[in-house]
């Protein structure tokens, strides 16, 4: 993208839109080095004339429902360094800019000297930014975190700080010559020098429409066929680096198969965040596995060789915990599935990469279930109503509940599905039908998965006083579906995220409502203002602030009558106004409650064995021992689970452990 403007900044968004890869994942749109070449005379970091405000250029992307992302790197005080760059002393301004910016993420790039260093430069400015966006009230800037051996601990201890962003990158060198969008690509194991078809590391770029590897230095370059595509962005996936394009491609085959397909893209937005491995090598051909959330598995052929195909398999013994010697085979690029036996075997073409997801089979996953037979206190037999499948061997059956005790039963396999359950022995005292749980075919590994919750403690409420729970949304305050009438002077309530005290509050009825209005925008400045909703419960007039819009000096006052506000009068319509700004009319006063607020983790639990025990297991540091969650022994009732813990760690690992 050159020259590097707002104007072409979006034009590339919408022409991203038509395309339709927007709808399937790519949302991030990022400028790469050469959107900063100078700090202004206060020492902030200011973008090329091309860009009249950032802010600006942020709001348009949002409208379209695209996020923003910027090319950084750290640097030591005094050296000389490319631009854009934070040094240790920039770091608080620059995070503060961002965040002023209103910005969705950045790509951290470069390294410094060593690990020290930079993990002192990573906690100094990772602090500085969260604290950045709590002030600007908007959420954590994400951060691609690409530079040096630190980024990997830091994307572990810090789940929002992924190594991927699904990102369109539309800028780069800064020197303005050259056509070049491109990325430094951080390729897989063994070193990309070794691969004769994929010379570098250096500049993947489109040109033209077309994709192409630059060598590093600036040489000569290689125009990507669909298979190269297929197995760069296939490894990316696999080693879990950061998946990025550099403009639309031209075949069409490839933006379907790739850039157009959401089961790729999802992969890159796997939980685990985990990346893959190489299992074996022979020749030019490898595989490689990764693991994902929901206990499926990620398997890659790859070809490197440059003339012939290649017959390559992986047993699925290599996947650990894989409970059956029969899989369900997603092929990714070809978009259908087939059910293997003992391997994972495929014909790889020429400098290609087949792309498998991995799954236990639909007909395995399903445990039997019988309903028992009670007469005159004694469970008489049991009606089988789901013969499962997949048995290998006689499960354990288990007699629960029903007000009873003593009851044994047996099942019986035939063909891997259980035929009937035969009562051992009768037991005695049973008011009702227990339950008849018929263990499953396998206990798969469980999965689990982990959202950070706030817990919301209200008091001092009024007895009798109706109150409804709002949520502050930068500057004005907006009802949640929760109304409740207070019993007693405490009310407690979970809410999604991490929160502090002043995003939520419990306002008394009658509630106020929020004003709001538009502005009208005429050559450069602001002519009239239309109240959209007048609000209620206004005593005084509201302060009225108007941002955005590339312009700046429009003030208005705000008029009210009967606690409404009924117009806006523009007192300077101020200068340079390119966009629509937004009106912001403050809030009504109302008889409201804050919170304290308490850190909750939600666990979500997956692929459990009804009436089976689970551990909680947790750890504070990535190297050290795993211990049991006190309270964390669970019995589940359902396949899933969700628990909810009280956190005082600052971070750290949980993991879920079946125990027999």
């Amino acid at each position: 993208m050159w020259p590097i403007t707002t104007a072409n900044f979006i034009s590339h968004i919408k022409a991203a839109q038509v395309s339709g890869i927007t709808t399937n994942g790519w949302v991030y749109f990022d400028f790469d080095i050469g959107w900063c070449t100078n700090r202004d005379a206060n020492g902030n970091l200011e973008p090329v004339p091309g860009i009249a405000s950032m802010s600006d250029l942020v709001s348009q992307a949002r409208a379209l429902g695209a996020k923003v992302g910027l090319y950084m790197q750290p640097g030591y005080d005094g050296d000389a360094w490319t631009m854009p760059v934070t040094c240790y002393s920039n770091i608080v301004q620059d995070a503060a800019l961002f965040a002023s910016w209103g910005i969705d993420y950045l790509k951290l790039d470069r390294t410094l000297n060593n690990d020290a260093d930079e993990e002192e430069w990573m906690a100094q400015f990772t602090s500085a930014l969260d604290s950045a966006c709590m002030s600007n009230g908007i959420p954590r800037i994400y951060i691609s975190a690409a530079c040096g051996n630190v980024a990997e601990s830091y994307v572990v201890a810090h789940p929002w700080m992924p190594l991927l962003c699904n990102s369109m990158r539309l800028c780069g060198d800064a020197d303005g010559t050259s056509p070049h969008f491109g990325y430094w690509q951080n390729v897989w194991y063994p070193a990309v020098a070794s691969v004769s078809w994929l010379t570098g590391p250096g500049h993947f770029v489109y040109m033209n429409g077309q994709a192409s590897v630059g060598y590093t230095g600036g040489g000569a370059s290689m125009w990507f066929t669909t298979n190269d595509t297929r197995a760069w962005y296939g490894m990316s996936a696999m080693t879990y680096q950061e998946l990025c394009n550099s403009g639309l491609p031209s075949d069409p085959t490839d933006l379907a198969t790739v850039f157009n397909n959401p089961e790729f893209v999802e992969l890159m937005r796997d939980s685990l965040f985990a990346p893959g491995w190489p299992v074996s090598t022979n020749g030019t051909s490898q595989t490689w596995i990764r693991p994902l959330y929901n206990g499926d598995w990620l398997v890659s052929l790859w070809n490197q060789g440059t003339t012939s195909t290649a017959s390559i398999s992986l047993a699925l013994t290599n996947l650990v915990g894989f409970p059956t010697n029969v899989a369900s085979v997603r092929d990714i690029f070809g978009r259908s599935s087939v059910l293997m036996t003992n391997a994972v075997s495929a014909t790889v073409n020429t400098n290609g990469c087949n792309l498998y997801r991995i799954s236990v089979p639909a007909q395995f996953n399903g445990s039997a279930a019988a309903i028992a037979v009670v007469v005159n206190g004694f469970v008489v037999g049991a009606t089988i109503t789901d013969g499962g499948y997949g048995y290998t061997n006689t499960p354990t059956v288990r007699i629960l509940g029903g007000g009873g005790s003593g009851a044994e039963a047996v099942a019986v396999v035939s063909n891997w599905v259980v035929v009937a359950v035969n009562v051992l022995d009768a037991g005695s005292g049973y008011t009702n039908a227990p339950v008849v749980v018929i263990d499953p075919p396998f206990i798969p590994n469980p999965v689990l998965g982990i959202a950070p919750m706030s817990f919301l403690a209200f008091s001092n409420l009024t007895r009798g006083g109706v109150y409804q729970l709002q949520q502050s949304v930068g500057w004005y305050w907006s009802n949640q579906p929760v109304s409740i009438t207070a019993t007693n002077a405490l009310y407690t309530q979970m809410v999604a995220g991490v929160v502090s005290s002043g995003d939520y509050r419990l306002a008394l009825n009658p509630v106020p409502a929020q004003a709001f209005a538009t502005a009208a925008v005429d050559y450069g400045s602001i002519v009239h203002a239309t109240v959209t909703s007048g609000g209620s419960g206004y005593v005084i007039s509201p302060e009225v602030t108007i941002v955005g819009g590339g312009g700046t000096n429009a003030t208005a006052v705000a008029n009210i009558s009967g606690g409404v506000v009924t117009s806006i009068t523009i007192t300077d319509a101020g200068v340079g106004y390119t966009n629509t700004p937004t009106i912001r009319i403050a809030p009504p006063p109302a008889v409201a409650v804050s919170p304290t607020v308490s850190p909750v983790m939600r666990l979500d639990s997956a692929r459990l064995s009804p009436y089976d025990n689970y551990q909680i297991q947790f750890k504070p540091t990535f190297g050290g021992a795993w211990e049991n969650w006190n309270g964390g022994l669970f019995n589940p009732t359902a396949l899933t689970n969700s628990q909810y813990l009280f956190i005082t760690n600052g971070a750290g690992f949980f993991r879920l452990e079946y125990v027999p």
